[in-house]
């Protein structure tokens, strides 16, 4: 009997829509791009551009999803790209140090920040929102500081990394973006870290009690959040070269629209590792589109609101009545 259940309630079309929503939305997007765009969308150089933006919202998206899947969350994303950036300027234009250590020494500040926001969030009451939102204000003047607010300039370590000119950033950035994603698809599917993330945003009382250490997995889980955000920060070096610190500014937003639309759970302990993985790209398209119609970044600031309220809203809608359906079976069957 309760095998016949199992089955009846996989195949229920709101459990299935509930599951792979970020799928189907997926699909819908490209669809409708296709469509009013007649099929410019498609041609190798716009999917380049949407991957670029992809990759770019994708791997703070991956650390940002870690955190959420604890039941937490950070708003300091920008802020830690921010000084990773303006710290890799500084580097550069010192002019002794070389270039595999700036980068190496970037992603160390990256993991410093997220250790910072890791170790005190583990070991304190401190609400992860007040507490991210306040250090995303401290390395945000930060990275004002050390740039004095003017652009950095990345061109040498850009010309060192690509010294033949042919390797074309984006490209760059989307297969550091994929083979991550499918880095931490594996990890969270098949190890016991991953498993032990999942129990900590479920219950990090129940998890302790059964041996879990929840304050480790919260600090490692906010220390990778750090170095995702500084392998995001180098990205935008490779491709673009010349920045200032209000180039990061909108990650904050986007990484985490990117992990709701993804269908991870902001109450933490549930959603696919692959999610956010898919919401990057749905972000990245629905902007492209956006900027092919030639809509305003202000306009576009009002869709992402809109896209993100609409995304929370039906997930809530579809996991309400899901559980719905399952107590009715379960009344049936008794």
């Amino acid at each position: 009997m309760k095998n016949t259940e199992l089955a009846a309630e996989r195949k229920s079309p709101i459990e299935i829509i509930r599951r792979y929503s970020v799928i189907f939305t997926a699909i819908v997007l490209i669809v409708i791009a296709v469509i009013m765009t007649q099929g410019t969308f498609l041609s190798l150089g716009n999917l380049l551009n949407v991957g670029e933006r992809a990759a770019a919202i994708g791997i703070v998206a991956i650390g940002q999803m870690l955190v959420i899947l604890t039941g937490n969350i950070d708003l300091s994303v920008s802020g830690i790209m921010a000084v990773s950036l303006a710290s890799a300027a500084a580097f550069i234009k010192m002019e002794t140090i070389p270039f595999p250590v700036v980068i190496i020494l970037m992603l160390v500040i990256g993991m410093g920040c997220g250790a910072l926001n890791g170790l005190v969030i583990s070991r304190t009451r401190i609400p992860s929102f007040m507490f991210t939102l306040g250090t995303y204000l401290v390395y945000q003047s930060i990275g004002y500081v050390i740039s004095r607010a003017q652009n950095m300039n990345f061109k040498p370590l850009q010309a060192w990394m690509n010294p033949s000119g042919t390797m074309d950033g984006r490209i760059f950035a989307i297969i550091l973006w994929l083979a991550l994603g499918i880095l931490f698809i594996l990890i969270l599917s098949f190890t016991r870290f991953g498993k032990n993330i999942y129990a900590t945003g479920a219950s990090k009382r129940a998890a302790t009690m059964s041996g879990v250490k929840g304050n480790q997995i919260i600090f490692l889980a906010y220390t990778i959040c750090g170095l995702m955000c500084a392998l995001s920060a180098w990205t935008m070096e490779y491709r673009l070269g010349q920045m200032n610190v209000n180039s990061t500014s909108s990650y904050q937003i986007e990484s985490i629209a990117s992990v709701v639309v993804g269908g991870v759970s902001m109450n933490g302990g549930e959603g696919k590792a692959y999610g956010p993985l898919v919401g990057a790209f749905i972000m990245a398209a629905l902007l492209n589109l956006l900027n092919l119609y030639g809509v305003g970044v202000y306009e576009q600031n009002v869709v992402k609101g809109l896209v993100l309220i609409g995304f929370v809203a039906l997930s809530s809608f579809l996991t309400s009545s899901s559980k719905g359906a399952t107590k009715k079976k379960k009344v049936k069957a008794a």
